[in-house]
């Protein structure tokens, strides 16, 4: 998983009893990749982090490609649900992990099987020029905890178009190519999306308005000046308006913030936001859930309450 690095106080830690993340010493790198022995300096000066899983099938009458494929593609879909759990539990762009390369192994098979993503081995190179982000346990448990209530009944809260619009900008936007600013932006126009999906007068103020129902729990009684913060700045952005005053705002209400560049802020709202969506709709009914049907919950007040909770 390109640019994450573990705190070396969880050397490995299981999640949901699917996945171990874990970093893998050099030495059984090289059982898994033959081209280990020309990249050993630069692959221990970086200390990747692998997820891994494994399946074990029934009795089968497959080909080895065939049993591959289906793996593969298992694996990639529930990973990918873990890989949004852990965007969402830090707050960090973390590049998505088939940039770099994965690894299958079956018991049938003399050697392992890659899969080279656009990365390839100059992953490791990406994570020497970058400041690899390190992940330590209370981020895995509150992965973990997102990935249980996605597995739950929290799933088809994914498949609403303004939440898979605010995913793709977790995604899209978490390369360090791109400039922080430009994440800001794109991030905070995501919240406006999912919270604001229907034309407002006082777009600004119904923003405001319901991501306070939503998140006040979470951020108390400093949630309705943070929120006005990050839209004036993002607005501020937009119109190409002076933003010193709204950075030193910004700072101001989130310690240790530098008012030269409060960017991620507008990626962990999108992070909170998404979080605490998923958190309500654990033991919910989906059906029929929607944009609109949150926004006219806020509306009521009812943070606690987006969803429709099951009966027991």
């Amino acid at each position: 998983m390109p640019l994450v690095r573990l705190r070396a106080e969880v050397p490995i830690f299981s999640i949901a009893d699917e996945f171990l993340v874990r970093a893998v010493p050099l030495s059984e790198w090289a059982n898994l990749d033959a081209a280990a022995e020309l990249h050993g300096t630069g692959y221990e000066g970086t200390a990747p982090v692998f997820v891994t899983a494994s399946f074990v099938e029934e009795k089968i009458d497959r080909s080895l490609e065939e049993t591959y494929e289906m793996a593969w593609r298992a694996f990639e879909q529930s990973s990918y649900v873990f890989y949004l759990c852990l965007l969402l539990a830090s707050a960090a762009r973390i590049p998505e992990p088939e940039l770099s390369i994965a690894y299958y192994r079956d018991p049938a098979a003399l050697v392992p099987i890659s899969r080279v993503g656009p990365f390839g081995y100059e992953a490791l190179a990406y994570v020497r020029n970058e400041h690899p982000i390190e992940v330590d346990a209370l981020t895995l448990q509150r992965a973990e905890k997102l990935l249980l209530a996605l597995q739950e009944s929290a799933g088809p809260l994914l498949n609403v178009p303004e939440v898979e619009r605010a995913r793709d900008v977790l995604y899209g936007f978490a390369y360090p190519e791109y400039e922080p600013i430009t994440d800001f932006l794109h991030c905070v126009a995501a919240v406006e999306n999912l919270l604001v999906p229907e034309p407002v007068q006082g777009i600004q103020a119904t923003l405001r308005r319901r991501a306070v129902a939503l998140l006040g729990p979470k951020l108390g009684k400093r949630a309705d000046e943070f929120i006005a913060a990050v839209y004036e700045l993002r607005s501020r952005l937009a119109h190409g308006d002076d933003t010193f005053a709204a950075r030193e705002r910004l700072a101001r209400l989130w310690p240790g913030v530098d008012p030269a560049a409060p960017w991620h802020l507008g990626r962990s709202l999108l992070c909170v936001v998404l979080s605490t969506l998923i958190e309500a709709a654990r033991g919910a009914v989906l059906a029929g859930a929607s944009a609109a049907t949150i926004a006219t919950a806020l509306d009521r007040g009812d943070g606690a309450c987006v969803f429709a909770k099951l009966t027991p």
